[in-house]
């Protein structure tokens, strides 16, 4: 369960195996095991970023292995040093080896000087896993389930209490790192496992008492087994069903495997083949897509390794996203921008492109996973990419049968909400309304589609629409800030300044500053 939401074709799944490799040989004390670590390490620091962990093992048990342990095997201590060296040699044997090395070195000197905080905030798997407590409780369960272990100090191997201490620290770094302290603390245990054997039989059961208690935990460890093997089999069968604007539906399965949420499939296909500018921004979430299918033939404005951008340039990346139209006038005359391509797949569509728009660039893609906009300039050098123009008050809104067209339920509708955002960012309500009348035909207890309504009719000033709306949203999602923070506005507007502070306190605002922002803004 702390591993799951990993499982789709990610390449830290590279990391997690790998790690598993180089704590085989200790817990197993094979000597023999250690001599595949360098050869292990030539295909780590070839294929992901947190390489580093593997030296760090061997680094952690040459320090602490002999740290009051008079019992240590002294040939499979030397061997270590051995292997220890041939694996630092390893992650030299990659295209870059001199910033290969420099990149674990950078990122906790980053981190230690808070340069790191923009990524963390903006980028959801980066994010602490304090940040959803509860969700995230049975990771911290056996982070407490680890630390218990150790307290069971007798021939205790300092070894694993400095695999501990710096895998905690670094599993608690960020959400995507978490499931990488699962293999350390089930080590952990089999190495305390005869000392805690040892001290239920004196101190708390008798013979037949523990034999008890080993077969109820043998039981539950089956139990476990058999409902995660079924979880296994279910979601590897599991098709994910998505209805695209042509509403043939799309069916995909993300269980190690490619996750059609996340595959811009269709904008992919349209910048193969059409000829686009070189000089183009993209969203980071597509970056790596374009790189997988067009390097080294096109090059990418930014990807999913936000950090090796630096913060400096993340941070007008997320101003320019966030519709700064300072930021996007910089950036189009210091990168001599010639295009756009947003990718919204997953996202809330970026409010860059209202910008863009109004900058004069031109429409030639909009699809349910993207929007691609290139300059007036371009088009007139490439005549073939006029016919292509989009007009977005011809939008075709496809009407859906549901006896006919819709035979499985609960389909993924955020194809049709993508579209509808970016047309009511463009300021096309109509066109945005008739798509979000769809997805109440297929989704009635979607909170976003009522929120995006209700700010359709606030901007049109119907006010008694827009409560209606949002208090739709808020009956499917209370806890929508977006929602509060409208029907804070409409209260306001309406002159109900008692409940405008109310929904504005739930919202986090400063309501002084709040009420002057809404008197002055334009609609």
């Amino acid at each position: 369960n702390i591993a799951f939401s990993r499982f789709s074709l990610l390449p830290d799944n590279f990391s997690f195996l790998f790690l598993i490799l180089f704590l085989m040989p200790f817990i197993l004390n094979k000597k023999r095991l250690l001599f595949i670590l360098p050869v292990i390490e030539v295909f780590w620091v070839n294929m992901h970023g947190f390489f580093f962990l593997g030296p760090i093992v061997l680094l952690l048990y040459l320090l602490l292995a002999k740290i009051k342990n008079k019992e240590i095997d002294k040939s499979f201590y030397n061997t270590v040093k051995i292997i220890f060296l041939l694996t630092l040699l390893a992650c030299f044997l990659n295209p870059q080896p001199l910033e290969t090395i420099k990149y674990p070195i950078k990122v906790v000197k980053d981190i230690a000087a808070g340069n790191q905080k923009a990524f963390f905030k903006y980028i959801q798997e980066l994010q602490s896993p304090f940040a959803e407590f509860s969700a995230n409780r049975l990771f911290f369960g056996v982070l407490v389930f680890a630390f218990i272990c150790l307290g069971f100090v007798r021939k205790l191997n300092f070894f694993y209490v400095g695999l501990a201490i710096v895998f905690a620290a670094f599993s608690l770094n960020s959400l995507r790192n978490m499931y990488f302290f699962v293999p350390v603390a089930i080590v952990i245990f089999i190495d305390r496992f005869n000392c805690i054997k040892d001290f239920l039989l004196k101190g708390i059961f008798k013979e037949g008492g523990f034999y008890l208690l080993k077969a109820c935990f043998i039981f539950w460890i089956v139990l476990f087994s058999v409902d995660m093997t079924r979880q296994i089999i279910y979601f590897s069968h599991r098709s994910v069903f998505m209805v695209k604007e042509n509403k043939n539906p799309q069916l995909g399965n993300y269980f190690f495997g490619i996750n059609p949420y996340q595959q811009p499939k269709d904008m992919l296909e349209f910048i193969k083949t059409h000829k686009l500018p070189g000089r183009m921004f993209n969203t980071f979430n597509i970056g790596a897509h374009m790189i997988f299918n067009f390097f080294p033939e096109r090059k990418v404005f930014i990807d999913g390794r936000a950090e090796f951008y630096g913060r400096s340039f993340f941070s007008n990346y997320i101003k320019l996203s966030e519709g700064s139209e300072s930021a996007l006038k910089s950036a189009i005359e210091e990168y001599k921008l010639e295009g756009f391509i947003i990718c919204y797949y997953a996202d809330t569509p970026a409010s860059a492109i209202k910008n863009i728009n109004n900058k004069g660039f031109k429409c030639v893609y909009f699809g349910w996973d993207g929007i691609i906009f290139v300059s007036d300039k371009f088009i007139e050098e490439n005549p073939s990419l006029k016919s292509l123009i989009v007009d977005f008050n011809s939008v075709k809104v496809d009407k859906f049968d549901l006896a006919n067209d819709i035979k499985l339920k609960m389909p993924y509708i955020k194809s049709y909400l993508n579209k509808a955002n970016v047309l009511y960012l463009l300021g096309y309500d109509e066109k945005s309304k008739a798509f979000l009348e769809e997805i109440i035909k297929l989704y009635p207890n979607n909170y976003e589609t009522y929120l995006l309504l209700a700010k359709i009719y606030y901007r049109e000033k119907d006010y008694d629409k827009a409560f209606l709306y949002c208090r739709d949203s808020l009956f499917f999602n209370s806890s929508s800030s977006g929602a509060h923070a409208l029907l804070a506005r409409i209260y306001i507007k309406k002159g109900l300044l008692d409940d405008a502070r109310k929904e504005a306190e739930k919202y986090k605002v400063n309501f002084k500053e709040f009420l002057e922002e809404v008197k002055n803004e334009k609609l």
